[in-house]
């Protein structure tokens, strides 16, 4: 199944987001730089980079940091490049923010996972901090909400996108 946006393309169950490549390629890094960067495999670099695989929070965090850029702007939610103030990803806040705005929006967590196509008892290990949410599942979460993951993620308070 293929979906389509400007800067981003959900295949399966991997993303693939232009603007990742496009930025490196737009500071003149090769994807060995970059991995090197990162500290990863340039192979582990491109399989995130052409959306084989799903990059790591910690790992994209590091990456939009590198460029100052938030993750929004990466993902395609926002085209604004300007991020502010960010700080690092924090887990504890994510797991935090996942509770408050699920709440908020007043929607259980069953209702969540039927409209988003999680397995309640998945979910519920990221609410309780016995997993971490992994990157396609907190922009769908984002998208679906209208939060910012900057914000989900502890990177920035601006809720909105």
């Amino acid at each position: 199944m293929f979906k389509f946006s400007l800067c981003t393309m959900i295949i399966g169950d991997f993303m693939y987001f232009k603007r990742i490549g496009d930025l490196r390629i737009d500071n003149d890094l090769t994807q060995n730089k970059m991995a090197d960067i990162l500290n990863v495999s340039r192979n582990t670099y491109s399989k995130w980079e052409l959306g084989y695989n799903n990059i790591p929070l910690k790992m994209l965090d590091k990456f939009a940091s590198y460029f100052n850029v938030s993750i929004d702007y990466i993902t395609g939610l926002t085209d604004k490049k300007d991020i502010g103030t960010y700080t690092s990803y924090n887990k504890e806040i994510l797991r935090q923010r996942l509770i408050k705005i699920r709440k908020e929006k007043t929607v259980s967590q069953q209702e969540l996972c039927l409209t988003l196509n999680f397995k309640q008892t998945t979910y519920s290990g990221y609410e309780n901090g016995h997993a971490t949410i992994p990157f396609d599942k907190l922009y769908l979460f984002a998208k679906n909400f209208n939060v910012s993951i900057d914000y989900l993620m502890g990177r920035s308070n601006k809720k909105t996108i």
